[in-house]
Parts: structure tokens; C-alpha cells; sequence
């Protein structure tokens, strides 16, 4: 598996040179000189305020090449991800798919069908509308045609916990995150469209994303005509509406390109409102007025996720010509005695770690984090039961978790501490693990793709250096692998606390070249 893992990574070098050639390219001779041009850097008087832990580690040599404040616990932003992935995959890489599952509790199979239908989700954050066509496809190939029966949302392989803001215990919200749920659709964020006709005076069509029963819409808006082109000119645009705590903007921290956080308004003469009612249906108000000719989209929070994707459910079933009697409800699967599986969408969940590490993606880190919680121990708080597994693993493969202190498992938590050397022996460590290829696939690749897509480009990095980014306002980190001039492969991790960001990255691009461009013999 190590020379496998080995292998993965030569693969991403940007040069074929021979070693010939390499060796008349700019070189590091020597660890003395690389620790003291590293040392160099540091010392920086732009860096004098800032607290930064530094670990490399040969996997060729089996040991710290270089070490700075490596057991200072610090902020490590979105490199928490690695945590996150790595356990998981500790955890689950025995039976890595995360299952959504339809349930009856009917006697027997038939074209009726007398009897409820369940849909119990397994954390699968990535669940689509498509994904319940596949599921109501098995239900057609077994010939049913009308469900006699209510459609029941089963959630409760989480702890009901859903928000990320209250489980970290955090004193402020850095970003908001859709409600984290086993069961869950379209990532638990819904789309509003309205869309105005060419005809002044009728009404506009507004359509909610995704389409279920556990909606009301109310539809209020009128179309005006008579509208210039200027006037027309942005009506096409994605728009954010903030009202109350319905409505939000994209993703602002982490390591994703940040965004204008403030409230922008809705086009005039339009307004939307959203309230919960105690059936847990979502009521939608869309009012005003919209020119002719145009539409708008609004992002909006799923506020009671689960019975949103029964009622989608219940939509696609009557969509692909199953009629369906009752109505949608939250309720839990009984017994498995008592059930009989009709249907199974799996999802491999290394094409979710990918997504969480690449483009450091909070929504699914915090299920994944949620996973490992109900996997390691169902019917208990998610959160204390993740960082049990956490600690349990982390002694069997003897990292020491005492300068650790973890609150999420997206790194949105200022709160969250780790050192440059835990993060280090956690990246030796998935080397020489079975899951090594899932692991190292998922980290982004400089100057080719995820959040160092533009980072190292033109350098000896590019290309070669696999790796996580973190950022908040006052945190970089940079961990990963990079491949040397002299065959060797390191393992690093740089950790900056502070308000100096454009220094820290710098220094981290800096590092990172320097140790491709290392040639120790």
C-alpha cells in the first residue's frame, strides 16, 4: 500500500526531466541549508506576530526533517477536513457506502400496495431528485403501481442535532450552514424561481427546487410591462434574499473565494416570505411585481428537511405513475422484523470526501463528521461520540490527541486546535493505511484543481504537491505531500495564526517549492 500511495503521488510530477537535468535546475543541496533559508523566512519581521508551527516528515528517511512550534496547538481552519476524512475512513473503509433506503411495512409485495412506505436516510448529503427516480424505479420494477399508505421520513440515524452553529458550542457563527441531516436533499437548500410571461397583468409562475408536498406556495406576483431594457438587464441574475433567518448567501469563509456577506435586496416590487408551520410544512409567500420577459432565483433554507424529501418523494412517485393515498409524515422505521426493503441508493463515500477536501466543501464535511458520531455509536450525541472515535483510533495508531481540541468537523470552529506534528503523523499514518488511495485522491492538486487550483503555478509544485488548504480571517494552513528532485516524498504541515494571510500563504508557497526543489544525496 505504501509504495502504491507512493506511486499515486509521482504521478501528479509536472516534469519528465531526466536526473540529469533536474540537477542543473536550482537545487537545496542540504537539510542544514533548507532549515536555514526556512529559518530565514520565519524570522520575516511581517511574521514576528504570528504564532506558526511548521512539520516535515521524509517517508523515504522515516523521520522530521525540519520542525517549528510542532506541538503549539493553533486555529487549523478547513485543514480540520483532514480530521474529519481521515477517522471517517478509519471507520467506515470496511463498508464505505452511505445507504438511502424505502422500507414497508406491507405484508406482502403486491401491485397495491397496503401499507406505509419509510425512507430512512444515512447521511447521504448528496441525495438528489434523481437519486429518488432510481429508488422509485426499483419500486416500478417490482410492479406497484398504488400505495395504499402514508410516506414517512426517517431521519434518525442522526441525533436530531441539526445545527452545526449550536453542537460546536461556538460563540459566533462564522458562516451559516444548511441544516445537517441524515436524511436530507439538494444539500437542504431550496431554489425559488419566478418567472414573468410576455403577457402585462397575468400572474408570474414561481416553481420551487425541489418540488414536494411539504411546500405551500403562495403566489402573489403580478407581470408588468413597459420595462426598458436597463430596467430588464439584471432581472436574469441569481439573487440572494435575507430576510429573517429563511434566506442567505453562498458559502463566505473557508477557503472558497469570499463574497459580499451583506444583505442585497430583492429586485423592486418583489418580496418573499417564509414561515414554518407546525405540521412542519413550509409556507412560501411570493409577492409584487416582475417586468415581462424576465425571471429571478432566490436560494432559500429547507427549514424541515426530512419532510421535505417525503413530500419529493410523494411528488416523483405520482410523477412516474404510482398513486399514492395517504399522506407524508416524520416517522421511524420500525423494527427491521417488521419492514421489507423495496429499494437502495448507495453512494461511495469516497465521492464525498472528495468533494470536502478538493473544494473544502462545510456542508458535507459536518455530515461526514455527523456519520462518524452515529456510526461509532448510534442513539448518542453525534458530536461527543465523533471525538470518542477520534481519540480511540487516534491511540491505536499512537497520535497524540492531548494538544487537540476539535468542536466541528468542517474547521468552521475558531475554537478548533491541533498541531503542525499531530496533522503530520495523521497524513504518515493514512500512507500506510488501506484506505490510502481514497485519502490521497481526494486532497486538490496545485495549479490543477479544488482551492489550489491557482496556487504554485509555474513552480516545481505544480502539478505534484497534493494537498488541504485552510483560511479564516486570522488563519492559513497549508498540509499535504509533495514530491522531491531526489525521489523523496514529505509530508508537511504549516499552520500561521495571525492577521499577516498574504504572508502566510506566501510563506507556504514559498515552502512548498523549496521542498520540490530539495536534492539530498
Amino acid at each position: 500500500m505504501k509504495k502504491f500511495f507512493y506511486f499515486f503521488i509521482i504521478c501528479f510530477l509536472s516534469f519528465n526531466l531526466s536526473y540529469s537535468q533536474k540537477i542543473q535546475l536550482d537545487t537545496i543541496k542540504s537539510y542544514d541549508e533548507f532549515s536555514s533559508l526556512l529559518n530565514s523566512l520565519i524570522s520575516n519581521n511581517n511574521l514576528s506576530n504570528s504564532k506558526i508551527g511548521i512539520s516535515i516528515y521524509s517517508l523515504n528517511q522515516n523521520r522530521y526533517i525540519y520542525n517549528n512550534n510542532f506541538n503549539e496547538p493553533l486555529v487549523p481552519a478547513s485543514v480540520t477536513k483532514l480530521f474529519t476524512s481521515f477517522f471517517a475512513l478509519n471507520l467506515l473503509h470496511s463498508d464505505p457506502v452511505l445507504k438511502t433506503i424505502i422500507y414497508t411495512d406491507a405484508k406482502e409485495i403486491k401491485p397495491v400496495l397496503v401499507g406505509n412506505i419509510y425512507i430512512r436516510g444515512g447521511g447521504d448529503a448528496l441525495l438528489s431528485l434523481s437519486d429518488l427516480d432510481y429508488l422509485v424505479e426499483s419500486l416500478i420494477n417490482l410492479g406497484i403501481k398504488k400505495i395504499v399508505g402514508n410516506i414517512y421520513a426517517d431521519g434518525s440515524f442522526f441525533d436530531g442535532q441539526t445545527s452545526r452553529f449550536l453542537y460546536s458550542g461556538d460563540n459566533d457563527e462564522v458562516e451559516y450552514v444548511p441544516p445537517v441531516t441524515s436524511l436530507s436533499i439538494n444539500r437542504n437548500t431550496g431554489m425559488i424561481i419566478v418567472s414573468a410571461g410576455s403577457v402585462p397583468g397575468r400572474p408570474a409562475n414561481v416553481q420551487v427546487i425541489p418540488s414536494s408536498t411539504a411546500f405551500i406556495v403562495n403566489n402573489n406576483v403580478k407581470v408588468y410591462g413597459g420595462a426598458s431594457k436597463k430596467s430588464l438587464g439584471n432581472s436574469f441574475h441569481n439573487r440572494k434574499y435575507h430576510n429573517s433567518s429563511y434566506f442567505f448567501d453562498e458559502q463566505n469563509f473557508g477557503d472558497k473565494k469570499r463574497r459580499n456577506t451583506k444583505p442585497r435586496a430583492l429586485q423592486r416590487g418583489l418580496s418573499i416570505q417564509t414561515n414554518f408551520q407546525k405540521n412542519g410544512k413550509q409556507i412560501i409567500t411570493v409577492s409584487g411585481s416582475l417586468p415581462v420577459n424576465s425571471n429571478q432565483k432566490y436560494s432559500f433554507k429547507i427549514q424541515n428537511p426530512e419532510l421535505v424529501v417525503a413530500g419529493a418523494l410523494y411528488n416523483r412517485l405520482l410523477a412516474n405513475g404510482i398513486e399514492v393515498t395517504g399522506t407524508i409524515d416524520l416517522k421511524q422505521t420500525p423494527d427491521i422484523k417488521q419492514v421489507t426493503k423495496l429499494s437502495e441508493f448507495g453512494r461511495d463515500l469516497c465521492s464525498m470526501i472528495s468533494e470536502i477536501n478538493k473544494n473544502s466543501d462545510n456542508y458535507l464535511a459536518e455530515n461526514l463528521f455527523k456519520i462518524v458520531g452515529a456510526s461509532y455509536h448510534s442513539n448518542s450525541n453525534n458530536k461527543i461520540s465523533a471525538l470518542n472515535c477520534y481519540q480511540e483510533f487516534a491511540k491505536q495508531i499512537n497520535i497524540d490527541f492531548s494538544n487537540v481540541s476539535l468542536n466541528d468537523g468542517s474547521g468552521l470552529s475558531r475554537r478548533n486546535k491541533v498541531t503542525s506534528e499531530t496533522i503530520v503523523k495523521l497524513l504518515v499514518s493514512a500512507v500506510h493505511s488501506d484506505f490510502a488511495d481514497c485519502f490521497g485522491k481526494s486532497l486538490s492538486i496545485a495549479g490543477v484543481d479544488g482551492t489550489l487550483k491557482k496556487r504554485l503555478i509555474g513552480t516545481k509544485a505544480e502539478n505534484n504537491l497534493i494537498g488541504k488548504t485552510g483560511t479564516h480571517k486570522n488563519v492559513s494552513a497549508l498540509a499535504g505531500y509533495v514530491n522531491s528532485l531526489d525521489g523523496d516524498t514529505y509530508a508537511f504541515a504549516i499552520v500561521s495564526n495571525g492577521w499577516a494571510i498574504a504572508e502566510y500563504k506566501n510563506l507556504e508557497n514559498t515552502i512548498a517549492e523549496m521542498l520540490s526543489l530539495l536534492y539530498v544525496k
